[in-house]
């Protein structure tokens, strides 16, 4: 694959995979097209920036769910009469949380993962749980 076929690919898969949950969420083809361009944008920007795919799913994946968890609240508790601006501010709101909650965590992981790994490449004893000091007792 060429440096754009990655881009490419992830950007197709992106914009289906949005679609689709667009679809669900929304039950219409609005829902279907916002789903698209939402799932275009971020699968180029996590191709472009160089982002890990592996801490880009995860994140993306749950804002997606909590997107939806909150959109479906919303859409359970207004079911007479249909909230359809409320489910939208729910599920931006739910799933901008989830996000930022899921991408905190898997950032502190990653950092974790990197400097074992880098202390391990070194020769040195790999960090470990505790009190981070580097005075000897």
């Amino acid at each position: 694959m060429t440096p754009r076929g990655p881009a490419l690919l992830a950007a197709a898969l992106g914009a289906s995979l949005g679609a689709v949950a667009g679809w669900a969420l929304f039950s219409g083809t609005p829902g279907a097209a916002g789903g698209a361009a939402v799932g275009l944008v971020v699968a180029l920007g996590v191709s472009v920036t160089g982002i890990r795919w592996v801490v880009a799913v995860p994140v993306v994946l749950g804002a997606a769910i909590g997107a939806f968890l909150g959109a479906s609240i919303v859409h359970t508790l207004c079911r007479p009469q249909g909230c359809g601006g409320l489910e939208a501010v729910a599920g931006v709101l739910t799933g901008a949380g989830a996000m930022v909650g899921i991408g905190l965590v898997m950032a502190l992981a990653m950092r974790s993962f990197d400097e074992y790994r880098s202390a391990v490449a070194e020769h040195r004893p790999p960090p470990t749980a505790g009190c981070e000091t580097d005075e000897a007792p």
